[in-house]
């Protein structure tokens, strides 16, 4: 965290990742929203049709929102409950062993020879 950003900072992703397993909640299989700020464009964006798995892991399929990463740009992820009424109503989720309630991202691209964009199956969040 710092004064500029309350969120914790994680390490930057391949902006052509197909999957980002997030972190785990205290409710298992229990239907969420995730909300990703674009900080740069002051733009707030609602994943739905994400549940957290039995050991209460969220993964968002990145696959359809790809168009939202951009390669710069500074990010804020949070989660809130679906029946949540305030998208400020964020959930703690766990990344290794400690517990936060937004995280702070940026995307990289990643490039073959060809200095085409390289897809990357599925990435997990990791704390810097």
């Amino acid at each position: 965290m710092s004064i500029c950003n309350p969120c914790t900072p994680v390490v930057s992703l391949p902006v052509c990742t197909q999957q980002i397993i997030i972190g785990t909640i205290a409710q298992i299989s229990t239907a969420v929203y995730v909300y990703l700020r674009n900080v740069t464009l002051d733009k707030t964006t609602r994943i739905a049709g994400v549940t957290s798995d039995g050991a209460g892991l969220v993964t968002i399929n990145t696959t359809t929102t790809k168009q939202l990463f951009n390669v710069g740009h500074s990010y804020e992820l949070w989660i809130t409950l679906q029946n949540s009424t305030n998208i400020e109503e964020k959930i703690n989720f766990t990344i290794g062993s400690t517990s936060q309630d937004c995280v702070a991202l940026r995307f990289t691209p990643v490039l073959d020879e060809d200095l085409d964009n390289l897809s990357a199956a599925t990435q997990t969040l990791a704390l810097q």
